[in-house]
């Protein structure tokens, strides 16, 4: 029997004309998505799977995206790629806003005790 996995896609309508997450201006928060017309969450369970479910997911991901630039792409920091390394990862998820909150980290968390692999390093 080959590879099974339990995965799943979830695509969230998030913005457009009528959408209050375009409201407040783009620079306002750290949220640097407000104009994404729609968010997108693939998923896989590796469970007690083999590797390969990365591999596979990974192939599905590349099917939908290969024609938009990946600095085009933006990620939701609550939708976590684990295999992302931290750079591309912090484009990703707070994009133009990175220095601000590397800054803002440097004030309020200098020893970056409140840390992740992908997360903020606080600006010296």
């Amino acid at each position: 029997m080959g590879l099974v996995l339990d995965w799943y896609v979830q695509i969230d309508v998030h913005g457009g004309p009528t959408s209050a997450v375009t409201v407040p201006d783009v620079d306002s928060t750290v949220y640097a998505h407000r104009n994404y017309l729609f968010m997108f969450l693939f998923c896989v369970d590796r469970g007690v799977y083999p590797a390969e479910g990365f591999a596979a997911i990974q192939n599905f991901v590349g099917d939908v995206t290969h024609n938009i630039p990946v600095e085009e792409w933006g990620m939701y920091v609550n939708y976590l790629d684990p295999q992302m390394e931290r750079e591309a990862a912090q484009k990703n998820y707070w994009g133009q806003h990175l220095d601000r909150l590397a800054s803002v980290k440097g004030s309020v968390d200098p020893g970056n005790l409140s840390s992740y692999p992908q997360g903020v390093v606080p600006a010296v």
